[in-house]
């Protein structure tokens, strides 16, 4: 399956550009693919999307 992520404000440098397809099996959950593109984009993006203190997503996800 190709999953498109529409990249806003500072993600769009971590993520190299506005858009990013990722070509991921059937089934993954949204946390899997977050965590696919932290994967391949690298800690920049980690850093700015999960909270280490408690290894989820950070509010700037709009989850807590």
């Amino acid at each position: 399956m190709v999953v498109r992520v529409q990249a806003v404000l500072d993600l769009v440098p971590l993520l190299g550009g506005c858009e990013v397809c990722l070509n991921i099996p059937d089934g993954l959950t949204v946390r899997e693919v977050i965590g696919e593109l932290v994967q391949r984009h690298g800690e920049a993006l980690k850093r700015k999307l999960i909270d280490p203190a408690i290894g989820t997503l950070t509010a700037v996800c709009g989850w807590s």
